[in-house]
């Protein structure tokens, strides 16, 4: 799932706390592979949206960490992190 707005993205982070309480984090479908420092969501499509953690200076800026996970330990932010990194993950779907 990849958060649109600061109310989607703290969605998330309460949907995640509730369903999988002992994890800190997840991969949101946010990455910068094809060109570093433009993040696309999973269907390519840019991302605008973003919920940098400024504390840990992310994006790091870095091609060896491409894929963006959100943090619940750190109240939702995102930091970007090397893409086979083993985390959970947040599918999102529309119900007909």
């Amino acid at each position: 799932a990849t958060p649109r707005d600061v109310l989607e993205n703290n969605e998330l982070r309460d949907y995640a706390k509730r369903s999988a309480p002992e994890t800190r984090d997840f991969w949101i479908g946010v990455a910068d592979i094809v060109k570093e420092g433009q993040y696309v969501d999973v269907n390519s499509l840019p991302v605008s949206y973003f919920n940098w953690d400024r504390s840990k200076k992310q994006p790091t800026g870095t091609k060896r960490e491409s894929c963006v996970a959100l943090s619940v330990a750190a109240q939702g932010k995102w930091y970007d992190e090397v893409c086979r990194s083993l985390k959970k993950y947040i599918c999102e779907y529309i119900i007909p």
